[in-house]
Parts: C-alpha cells; sequence; structure tokens
C-alpha cells in the first residue's frame, strides 16, 4: 500500500504541512526518504528469507519490479538478485564475495 504524508497528516489530526515539519525536525531524513528505507528494509528481509524479486517488489509497495531493482541497487549497492544470492551464501556458510 502507498503510504502518502497526506495519509498520515489525516490519521493524526494535522495539516501535512506541520507533520512535514515535525518530522524533519526529528528525524534524519524526509517523510519520503523515510518510507522509502522502510521498503527497501523490508525488502532486503524478504529476499534474504528467499522471495523472488517481483513478489518482493509487490510487497514493499513497488508497482514496477524494473523500478524496485534500481531503487534497490541505488539504496544498497547491489541488485536485488545479486543481494539475495549473497544472503543465501552467507547462511549456508559460504564467503558471499567468492563466484
Amino acid at each position: 500500500q502507498d503510504l502518502r504524508l497526506e495519509d498520515v497528516a489525516r490519521f493524526c489530526g494535522c495539516s501535512k504541512s506541520h507533520l512535514s515539519h515535525l518530522f524533519g525536525r526529528h528525524m534524519p531524513m524526509s517523510f519520503a526518504a523515510f518510507v522509502a528505507n522502510v521498503r527497501i528494509q523490508h525488502a532486503r528481509r524478504l529476499l534474504a528469507e528467499g522471495a523472488n524479486v517481483s513478489r518482493t517488489a509487490s510487497l514493499c509497495g513497488f508497482s514496477d519490479p524494473n523500478y524496485f531493482a534500481t531503487a534497490f541497487k541505488r539504496a544498497t549497492g547491489q541488485t536485488p538478485t545479486r543481494f539475495a544470492r549473497n544472503a543465501v551464501r552467507e547462511e549456508e556458510g559460504e564467503d558471499p564475495w567468492e563466484k
């Protein structure tokens, strides 16, 4: 589900500008950056558990798997497929940087 500043502000009973101001004052990043970070962290967990890339993209709120792959690589420095492969190797006790 898309998490929008407007929806959170409405839920909290304040304006989106007020919420944005409070968020910026108390967090080291914008609301949008925070949501993106939460989505990527969730994706990392799913991929490490063996979920495929398309399903992970969908579960993390990305409607386009290609955009998800781009966002994931920008945030982590590696593609979702490589991240998942390395996570499996680490779990099996292999060095993920071999091969």
